[in-house]
């Protein structure tokens, strides 16, 4: 997706905080589902803004207005509730092109415990229901929410079945296995009480790639899958592809929202979902981890 300084400045006279801004450089950052552009502008003093200012803004170019939007809300939301997330400045859209205006981020060496106890923070807000209330994304992918009274309902309609469905259409897994999923996702959810600690704000996508280690030491969440569920599927997701969290850590905030003793004999079953994930975006070579992660869990169920 490319990108010029006169369409960045299009898309910035439409963020209302950034309106006045003036471009001082623009220059490409990074590639990862989305390229990633550093901005720095220069806002001048005004009935808003009494003093002149310097900012340094990461642009992130995305497919559609609506997974900017979308994104944008959730990192807003998540900073509300205590989440360690870049500033979000808001989105905007045109000409073919959407983008999201964070501030960037120097980086630098994270702290772990200071991001253990930020994830405590964010975990301990709760609601009533579990869900969102409109459909977002994770990775290129569409996500359903709605809401939802049970734990398990929701993990199931909004979360597995939905990637499930995917991946057969693209003939990459088998009716059999849909059969063991639902199995798996309603008896596990039982045999834990997942239910127990009610619905809590969660990253959604919290996999170590949307971790950021800043320069001043803490650790900043980006790409954010928002919903109300449940705080061990990001911690799962976290150990997914190397966790900048240890084991002990990661128990340290399960057990402090509530959970029992045993993280580590869960986490296959977060897994399943970030796994059917991965089965539609890459392809069907992580199908054999997703049968491992299932037959785990249907192991635990038998003991």
């Amino acid at each position: 997706m490319s990108v010029s300084e006169q369409s960045i400045a299009a898309l910035l006279s439409k963020v209302e905080s950034l309106r006045n801004a003036r471009i001082r450089e623009l220059q490409y950052h990074s590639q990862s589902l989305f390229p990633l552009y550093r901005l720095r502008v220069e806002l001048d003093a005004g009935e808003s803004n009494p003093v002149a200012e310097r900012l340094d803004l990461a642009v992130k170019l995305v497919a559609s207005e609506n997974m900017a939007r979308t994104e944008s809300d959730a990192l807003i939301e998540l900073q509300k509730h205590g989440g360690p997330v870049p500033h979000c400045y808001g989105y905007a859209a045109g000409n073919g092109q959407a983008a999201i205006f964070m501030r960037f981020i120097e980086r630098g060496r994270g702290d772990g415990d200071r991001l253990m106890h930020d994830l405590m923070q964010l975990y301990a807000h709760g609601n009533d229901r579990y869900g969102w209330a409109e459909e977002n994304f994770i990775g290129t992918l569409h996500q359903p929410n709605g809401w939802y009274e049970h734990f398990a309902d929701f993990w199931w309609r909004a979360r597995i079945q939905p990637q499930f469905a995917l991946a057969r259409k693209k003939g990459r897994l088998s009716d059999a296995l849909e059969r063991r999923l639902e199995s798996v996702v309603y008896h596990c959810a039982a045999r834990w009480n997942l239910a127990s600690i009610g619905p809590r704000l969660i990253h959604g996508d919290l996999w170590s790639g949307n971790v950021l280690s800043a320069s001043d030491g803490r650790m900043l969440l980006i790409d954010p899958s928002i919903a109300w569920g449940h705080p061990e599927q990001d911690l799962a997701m976290l150990d997914l592809f190397g966790s900048p969290l240890s084991l002990q850590q990661m128990e340290r905030i399960s057990l402090e929202i509530g959970m029992t003793p045993g993280l580590v004999h869960r986490i296959p079953y977060w897994q399943i979902y970030p796994l059917l994930v991965h089965v539609n975006i890459f392809g069907g070579s992580y199908a054999t981890s997703l049968e491992r992660a299932v037959r785990h869990c249907e192991e635990d169920a038998a003991r």
